[in-house]
């Protein structure tokens, strides 16, 4: 028996693939098929149910039987049609690899972690302080990372769910200097360096800066910068500030070498859980990347700023008659950061109430409270206090009690 051009052995010849193929002459009036393929196509075109079982297996897989052969994929097309009423040319589909996505493969490396606490929007009296976690990391495939809070008293770590999206991050690699609040710093600057040097600082116009575009936090003030002009590998002088912005001109005056650097974008800002039993504690925060060998972790006070009301502004001390002293100031609120033309802002507290103290060399020699902006130091309380002070100058600190605490207070000097 010939078996494709050549003389096989009865035990090794291939039996044939369709019923067809018994209706030869074995004298040779049919001719054989010259390949396995062939034998494969004249079976398929002989046999429907065959048709049907491979259109079946080459829908789930998506290969075909036909080899490519676009006559045979006709006919299986056609015959399929005939059987099961649903033309398919998946038979004549050859398998294909699809489209290789060429992405390289990054290592996500160890995660860089901040722990920020936020004063309130302005548009509503929040209940429970604002903190948030802030993360990056030094390699570019960085994505994201698993946040607990860890109770080192109890030894115990609570998931709170992931990172937000990659913040930009840094450390101040010099000291800002002392500054004015509210106004444009044009002499003062600060140099940071981002833990990730592929994140960029952008110079902005001062009408974008007044719309509250560049807002960061260093330390523990929230500011914003104008000019941010590229050192390289990362690092980035920051100057045109506007300091104190959102409450926080108590912190101008606090800063050295190594403090925090964060940009403030919502979108990158991951919120906590924090209620406001937690104010006055310490906040553990620990985050776990696919690349962190042991958790990365981070600790601050929570001092609950969106709940207290901001410091008053614009204090005054005149003489009004005698040696009595009149001290007045202008609140501001949590409920709006804005100046209204021709109004109040809303007062946002259960009730207005003020406290003042007069203190000497950090004592408090005496205090009272005004349910106003306004109050009278009477003349023999000053010449009493002077005499206890002794050569220590007096000040004067005004707080606004706020329903759930105290302002940071407005600081004046007795003359």
């Amino acid at each position: 028996m010939k078996w494709f051009g050549r003389k096989a052995a009865p035990g090794l010849a291939r039996p044939p693939l369709a019923r067809a193929w018994f209706a030869m002459n074995w004298s040779g009036a049919g001719a054989w098929p010259q390949g396995y393929d062939a034998q494969i196509k004249a079976a398929m075109l002989a046999n429907p149910v065959a048709q049907r079982a491979v259109r079946l297996v080459s829908e789930a897989g998506r290969s075909g039987g036909c080899g490519g052969d676009p006559q045979c994929s006709d006919a299986v097309e056609q015959g399929a049609a005939g059987q099961c009423g649903a033309a398919t040319r998946a038979l004549g589909a050859s398998g294909e690899s699809g489209v290789v996505i060429r992405q390289p493969d990054l290592v996500q490396g160890a995660t860089s972690l901040a722990l920020i606490e936020l004063p309130g929007d302005g548009a509503s009296a929040a209940v429970a302080p604002l903190v948030y976690a802030a993360a990056t990391g030094a390699d570019a495939g960085w994505r994201r990372a698993a946040l607990f809070r860890y109770r080192p008293e109890l030894e115990s770590a609570e998931a709170l769910g992931v990172t937000a999206a990659r913040a930009v991050l840094g450390v101040a690699d010099t000291a800002l200097a002392d500054g004015a609040a509210w106004r444009m710093d044009l002499r003062g600057s600060v140099e940071v360096v981002l833990d990730h040097a592929g994140d960029a600082l952008v110079s902005l116009a001062d009408a974008l800066l007044i719309d509250g575009a560049n807002l960061c936090e260093i330390g523990d003030e929230l500011l914003q910068f104008g000019q941010a002009e590229p050192l390289g590998a990362g690092r980035y002088r920051l100057s045109r500030l506007i300091r104190g912005r959102l409450g926080t001109e108590w912190a101008c005056a606090s800063h050295g070498v190594g403090e925090r650097f964060v940009m403030i974008d919502a979108a990158r800002l991951a919120p906590l859980s924090v209620t406001p039993a937690d104010v006055g504690t310490n906040f553990t925060l620990r985050a776990v990347g696919s690349g962190d060998a042991v958790p990365v972790e981070v600790t601050r006070m929570v001092h609950g700023r969106a709940m207290m009301p901001p410091s008053p502004v614009h204090g005054r001390i005149v003489g009004s008659g005698g040696d009595d002293r009149t001290i007045s100031w202008v609140r501001r609120s949590r409920m709006g950061w804005g100046w209204a033309d021709m109004a109040d802002v809303p007062l946002g507290e259960e009730r207005e109430a003020y406290g003042i103290a007069i203190l000497a060399n950090g004592g408090v020699l005496r205090s009272w409270e005004s349910a106003v902006p306004l109050t009278t130091y009477a003349a023999d309380a000053l010449a009493a206090d002077l005499a206890a002070a002794g050569a220590y100058p007096l000040t004067v600190e005004i707080r606004q009690r706020g329903t759930w605490g105290l302002s940071p207070p407005l600081i004046l000097l007795m003359t």
